[in-house]
């Protein structure tokens, strides 16, 4: 049997549903033609994309995106400035993006560069989020002067600046829960 035909015969076992090929126990593909090392490579690769598709898939709220930003950045052992795009209905444009990365204690960001992405964008909000590798999650006296900056310049171009976010791999600040974008 060909590789084709093995794969048509697999598929018709589940009714053409990769979520239930995925769940198979290995005796149930082995039955069906497999040996035992294919059927464990075929979940293994299975699994992998079912993975990998929740990794890449384009959040869709606020609430979404700084979970998938929050999941890069905890493994990250320098500061990563991500701008996430939204627009007036908190819906994100896209995914967000890494506008700078640093060292391990700062990380550089031009506000005109955070108004670009935003505006490339064509968004009509903007919220932020950089990590602080050293797990200290209170905001420097260079997090408030840029968040100051980026509010003072959203303002300009009627771009409605939402929150910043500091995040450890155990913490999340937020400059608007905290009162500091007031």
């Amino acid at each position: 049997m060909s590789a084709l035909e093995m794969s048509q015969s697999l598929l018709r076992h589940v009714d053409g549903s990769l979520e239930e090929l995925r769940q198979c126990e290995i005796e149930a593909l082995t039955l069906n033609g497999l040996g035992k090392v294919q059927a464990l490579t075929l979940l293994a690769a299975l699994e992998t994309g079912f993975r990998a598709r929740e990794c890449f898939r384009t959040p869709k709220t606020l609430e979404e995106a700084l979970v998938q930003v929050m999941q890069s950045l905890s493994s990250m052992d320098r500061e990563t400035f991500f701008v996430i795009p939204l627009d007036l209905r908190n819906r994100c444009i896209g995914f967000p993006i890494a506008l700078s990365k640093g060292s391990r204690y700062q990380v550089v960001v031009d506000p005109k560069d955070v108004l670009h992405a935003a505006i490339s964008r064509k968004a009509g909000r903007v919220g932020v989020v950089h990590n602080h590798p050293s797990q200290d999650v209170q905001p420097s006296p260079q997090d408030l002067l840029l968040t100051k900056q980026l509010m003072e310049a959203c303002a300009w171009v009627d771009i409605e600046f939402l929150d910043h976010w500091i995040v450890t791999k155990k913490e999340k600040f937020s400059f608007r829960e905290n009162g500091l974008l007031d």
